[in-house]
């Protein structure tokens, strides 16, 4: 049984939008840390910033390998 275009269609837009925040994240992050290590304002990053945006990258990923895994068991 395989799932309808709309909420499989909605999922995968979470993943992108998921894996694309994360990574503007990690930007802004480094753009920040290079900011500080110029002699810029020291704003003190929190490392916590840098793992929401390696867990949201990771969520997003493994919802892109679910769907595509569930594609694959589909067609078999």
């Amino acid at each position: 049984m395989t799932a309808s275009k709309g909420p499989t269609g909605f999922i995968h837009g979470f993943a992108t939008a998921a894996m694309g925040l994360g990574v503007l994240l990690a930007v802004i992050w480094l753009v920040l840390w290079g900011l500080a290590a110029t002699g810029g304002p020291d704003w003190r990053m929190p490392m916590q910033l840098l793992q929401s945006a390696g867990a949201l990258v990771l969520i997003g990923w493994l919802l892109r390998i679910l769907l595509r895994s569930r594609g694959v068991k589909g067609a078999a």
